[in-house]
């Protein structure tokens, strides 16, 4: 035991002599060491990341930068709104004078207007009446002739139908009259291809138009048959068709299928003239105006129709050409004319010198003032309700 500590007192005298006096410690804690931070640098300062924040804190940032902005709006608005108010009501001020003005613009044209139309009127009606007085002179340079026409054993109805009779229009052609003979009453009425009521769907139909003035159109066309009552109900809505004059006696009209050709219920207004027998002139010749007086309501164009389309239908044809010449612009008295025109359209129109002679005889005397047309005056609507009791108006 001595020997031992004996070595320990010699090691510890040793150390002495050459370190010095050492003191040991036991368990002192350990002296924190400075961390040297790396110093920043300014261009890696800009390539870090921003510091992240969470969702809530990213909304309720969101909600605070919008409630702030409302408010700033709000503010903004309070300062802004007695200018906004105030520029509005000087625009509405504005507006208001411009409207009044617009107004005082418009009322004044108005009556510029009113004037301006009743100055027209006016003069419009002063022309009329010169333009009558004209025409009732030159109607008057027709009288003598008409006396002509009318005066005992005058030949010149005769005369004029002579050289008519054969008239046939220029460069004429009948291919589709020929290619549909099924369709066509009569072998012999010829229905040409100028002239002809053309279908919509390119089908035939036995009907033609004629001039009736220079504003005014007729289709002339015969009764139809059983197989050809569909074109005949198209060319009526096709051409948009109101009045159907009907020329044609009882018998004839039940003997030809006339109760299936027009059925009781139609929006056609189907004249059926009965007192008109085929190959002759009416018994009548004042039912003639009263007739064309009621017919006149009715938009164009009419339709004449009897059995073959041309005799009776024609000669009411020739009747309305006549007359519309007698009152045209430049009133003319030719019947030669007349029924050459009509026959440019229905080329078998007026069938018979008796037919020609009727409506010679009547635009005779209606150009020196003794007509139904004149004598009527205020009663001749009555004497047309008159008329009417004789037709069937289906």
């Amino acid at each position: 035991m001595e020997a031992k500590q004996s070595k320990e007192s010699v090691a510890r005298d040793l150390v002495r002599r050459q370190l010095g006096e050492v003191v040991l410690v036991g368990k002192t804690p350990e002296t924190p060491q400075k961390v040297e931070i790396e110093p920043i640098i300014p261009e890696k300062a800009s390539l870090k990341p921003p510091k992240t924040t969470s969702k809530e804190n990213v909304n309720f940032s969101k909600e605070k930068i919008g409630s702030e902005k409302d408010q700033k709006d709000e503010n903004v608005e309070k300062v802004d709104k007695p200018k906004v108010d105030s520029v509005k009501g000087s625009e509405n001020e504005k507006k208001e004078k411009d409207e009044a003005k617009s107004d005082e613009k418009s009322a004044g044209k108005r009556k510029r207007d009113d004037l301006e139309k009743k100055n027209v009127e006016m003069v419009n009606k002063m022309v009329d009446k010169v333009i009558a007085e004209d025409s009732a002179s030159e109607i008057r340079s027709l009288e003598p002739l008409a006396h002509q026409v009318l005066a005992k054993d005058s030949k010149v109805p005769s005369t004029d139908f002579e050289k008519v009779s054969c008239y046939i229009p220029a460069h004429i052609s009948k291919y589709n009259f020929v290619c549909n003979m099924s369709k066509n009453r009569f072998a012999d009425v010829i229905c040409m291809d100028h002239s002809r009521v053309s279908l919509a769907d390119s089908g035939y139909i036995h009907a033609s138009w004629i001039n009736v003035d220079t504003k005014k159109k007729a289709i002339l066309t015969q009764f139809p048959l059983r197989k050809t009552a569909a074109d005949f109900w198209q060319m009526l809505i096709e051409q948009k068709v109101k009045c159907v004059l009907l020329i044609m006696t009882e018998k004839e009209y039940k003997k030809f299928g006339g109760d299936f050709i027009f059925p009781l219920n139609q929006f056609i207004h189907v004249h059926h003239y009965k007192n008109w027998l085929h190959n002759s002139v009416p018994a009548e010749p004042k039912q003639i105006w009263q007739l064309q007086s009621y017919l006149q309501k009715y938009a164009e164009p009419p339709v004449y129709m009897s059995l073959s389309g041309c005799g009776r239908a024609g000669t009411y044809a020739l009747f309305e050409t006549a007359h519309a010449s007698v009152h045209g612009s430049s009133p003319t008295f030719n019947m030669v004319k007349c029924l050459e025109n009509v026959r440019n359209g229905r080329l078998h129109a007026v069938q018979s010198l008796s037919q020609f002679s009727f409506v010679y005889n009547l635009i005779a005397d209606h150009i020196i003032g003794n007509s139904q047309c004149k004598e009527a005056g205020g009663d001749q609507e009555n004497s047309t309700v008159a008329m009417l009791r004789q037709l069937t108006i289906q």
